[in-house]
């Protein structure tokens, strides 16, 4: 078994109630799991590896719960499109794509992903025009090494483009290959990549829509992902020019302990989580001030602490996806990020607040190692290389699916 020991390091760790403190302690990793956090843990092997952290901050890794990652080859489409030009102009976009072109476009977003230190993705997998689109998919994410929950979505045939733009029902292949993929989840080592279902046609017949839920439900897809609430996805939504609501727990009760974040399109905004939690932050501070100041008052208190936004990045993600990971922890899944803090950008900031500084401060050149399920993934600030990853399984199982007609 592989290990590796990191060692020196400013250790974020969460507590009971996912208050963030910090600890200098070493971190060990024996396989694809943290075996131990604190001062010269043992037992070590001969050949495990030593990461000097000194002077870093090793913290958990980011968990990002909705995002399109087929769609890096739209970027530059959207910089002033409403959410009615993104439904042609992107959604749609994927009857042009080739097989090939999805597993292109998923892989540079996976490695895009993981350069900036987000190790895990709920992929909402529209892309599904063939069943080879949906394995060049998983494919590509099995290739780059990132944990993802593929939530395929059957998307409806379009029937023309022009003169009138006509969709037609989904294709009758897209559940015949859902349960498919089912039964051989999870794909790669230790069960990576996982399959999930995402659902938009919310639309249809309540008696429909409760059978495809129960039939999803049966095949054991988790999770289930839909879009369903306005003001959830902050640079995506602000972008199309989108109203925002402020995070305050006392709207969402019982929800606090999962609310999570996401990227959404990386092709209309940027691809890393930091600046989602900066924008979710900085857009909720700012709502709340001015229905303050409207009141003719003086906010004397912050309606959002930092501390609140990086938790539903790491441990709170985690746990809406009952995935033992987002926190330091012994037991949990090695999925780990070290960061510099001596870039212009970092210093003296990282020595106050190391939470703050990453939060506020950092940028992804400042992302030094990124660890995932035990594999370093980024050292030295560099993505390493990748190697096609062709599961059997995967590259299978779209045989003998019947698929569209096309003219």
């Amino acid at each position: 078994m592989s290990s590796m020991l990191l060692q020196n390091g400013t250790v974020i760790v969460f507590d009971d109630r996912d208050d963030r403190r910090l600890v200098r302690a070493d971190v060990l990793v024996k396989g694809n799991v943290i075996f131990q956090v604190g001062q010269d843990p043992r037992p070590l092997d001969e050949s495990t590896e030593i990461i000097d952290c000194t002077g870093k901050i090793v913290a958990p890794r980011f968990i990002d719960t909705h995002h399109h990652m087929w769609q890096t080859q739209l970027k530059g489409r959207f910089a002033d499109s409403t959410l009615f030009d993104y439904l042609t102009k992107g959604w749609c976009q994927w009857d042009f794509f080739t097989a090939e072109d999805i597993f292109w476009g998923e892989l540079s977003s996976c490695m895009e992903a993981l350069d900036s230190g987000t190790t895990t993705v709920v992929d909402h997998a529209h892309c599904s025009r063939t069943p080879d689109h949906v394995t060049q998919a998983i494919s590509a994410t099995l290739t780059s090494g990132l944990r993802s929950f593929y939530c395929h979505a059957v998307v409806p045939e379009i029937k023309s483009w022009s003169p009138q733009f006509v969709l037609g029902n989904s294709p009758a292949w897209g559940n015949e290959l859902l349960k498919t993929l089912a039964q051989k989840s999870p794909f790669g080592p230790n069960g990576r990549v996982r399959m999930g279902f995402a659902f938009d046609h919310l639309y249809l017949p309540k008696d429909t829509v409760q059978e495809i839920i129960g039939t999803a439900r049966q095949l054991n897809l988790f999770p289930l992902t839909a879009h369903a609430v306005g003001d959830a996805l902050q640079e995506s939504e602000l972008q199309i020019g989108h109203p925002m609501s402020p995070i305050e727990s006392s709207d969402y009760p019982g929800l606090q302990d999962c609310c999570s974040i996401g990227i959404d399109c990386l092709c209309s905004n940027s691809g890393d989580i930091v600046t989602q939690m900066r924008l979710m932050l900085q857009s909720s501070r700012g709502i709340v001030g001015r229905q303050v100041k409207e009141k003719g008052k003086v906010a004397k208190e912050l309606s959002v602490k930092i501390g609140d936004v990086y938790a539903m990045a790491t441990i709170r993600a985690a746990r809406s996806l009952k995935l033992n990971a987002g926190q330091l922890k012994e037991g949990a899944l090695a999925d780990i990020v070290v960061y510099d803090t001596l870039s212009p950008s970092m210093i003296a900031g990282a020595a106050e607040n190391p939470v703050a500084a990453i939060m506020l401060h950092s940028s992804v050149r400042d992302v030094n190692t990124v660890i995932v399920d035990g594999v370093v993934r980024k050292r030295d600030g560099k993505l390493l290389p990748v190697e096609l990853d062709a599961d059997a399984s995967v590259q299978g199982a779209g045989k003998g699916v019947e698929e569209p007609a096309r003219d």
